[in-house]
């Protein structure tokens, strides 16, 4: 006998972070969703999945179907404790009533954080919540000057928000150091997430014209922040604003401290060959797909493998990334790369 196994699409597959032209049409956009978005605590027994219109959504009792993303709908799984890959598996109604008969029936509400007629996360009773315009304020106070359009083409890729966090980098164009035929620029990162899914932070570094992307700095505690969502969550606001205020000040020993290390960097190689890099970036903290890329394109560009270009490299890798997360994590790379001591020879 022939068993015929039927394949499921994913329910829920992440989309890439939206990319906005501007600092005005970033912030534009995280007061409407704050403006139309609620917090509800609801009992577990008041919660339930169902299918509406062939798709799996969230029910609460007396009220409509709320739809998910990927991002709550992980949160959801995580929540009751069972495996994301074996629902996706199931059709959507076996799927609505596998997640509806595991469901807790405790007292212990849940929170959900509803934009229009979606869920957009869950979370326990210990979570607090930082909205993305109290943190974007604080640019504006500090940093206003670095908020409008730019010179060149980095207002083109500054400024990220998808279905987990939100990112926007601010660069200050009139710090221009240029080496070979390489041009950086100061800037900074500020991010949030207001479904918990990453910490809310600062973190300085410098933009590159040439890959359009960014280069993050590494061990400095002063001009560095993070934390996770939790009880005074918003203590984290003047955290961030006395390092956008010390970056200021500190912008011209940036400088320096750029070019001294780009001068170091061009004449230390990595390695000679590519297995070796490819191994090197992986121990780095690169995926092996995104030290295959950065590889390849160092191939492609017909350049050497030193410490300076294999930095712009994996940036040249970052600027095609479509989480603004991952682009974060390979600035933080390449960042390391020009920085440290090569951990092979």
């Amino acid at each position: 006998m022939t068993v015929v196994m039927k394949r499921y699409k994913r329910l829920f597959e992440r989309e890439p972070d939206t990319l906005f032209g501007s600092f005005d049409e970033l912030y534009t956009q995280t007061l409407r969703d704050q403006e139309n978005s609620s917090t509800r605590w609801i009992p577990p027994a008041n919660i339930y999945a169902t299918v509406y219109q062939d798709q799996f959504k969230v029910k609460v009792t007396g009220d409509r179907p709320y739809e998910l993303n990927d991002w709550s709908f992980s949160q959801l799984c995580s929540y009751l404790k069972t495996d994301r890959k074996v629902i996706e598996c199931l059709a959507p109604t076996t799927a609505a009533q596998v997640i509806s008969e595991i469901f807790p029936v405790g007292q212990m509400p849940l929170q959900l954080f509803t934009t229009g007629t979606s869920i957009r996360s869950f979370h326990q009773i210990r979570y607090e919540r930082l909205f993305n315009p109290e943190l974007l304020d604080v640019v504006l106070e500090e940093a206003e000057r670095l908020t409008g359009k730019f010179n060149e083409r980095s207002n083109r890729m500054a400024y990220f928000m998808g279905d987990r966090d939100m990112f926007a980098y601010l660069v200050d164009e009139s710090t221009w150091t240029h080496y070979r035929d390489e041009k950086f620029a100061t800037a900074f990162v500020v991010w949030n997430s207001e479904v918990g899914g990453r910490s809310v932070g600062f973190r300085s570094g410098w933009y590159h014209a040439g890959t359009n992307s960014f280069m993050l700095r590494c061990e400095d505690a002063n001009l560095t922040y993070s934390r996770r969502h939790s009880l005074r969550i918003r203590e984290s606001i003047e955290q961030i604003r006395q390092r956008i205020q010390l970056w200021e000040l500190q912008i011209d020993d940036r400088c320096t401290e750029l070019l001294d290390q780009m001068i170091e960097a061009a004449q230390c190689v990595l390695s000679k060959s590519e297995s070796e890099l490819q191994r090197y970036l992986i121990a780095s903290g690169l995926l092996k797909e995104h030290a295959k890329e950065t590889v390849k394109w160092l191939a492609d560009e017909n350049r050497t493998f030193t410490r300076f270009n294999v930095s712009i490299a994996v940036m040249a890798v970052a600027a095609t990334q479509p989480f603004a997360s991952t682009r974060y994590d390979l600035a933080l790379v390449s960042g390391q790369i020009m920085q440290r001591k090569p951990r092979v020879a």
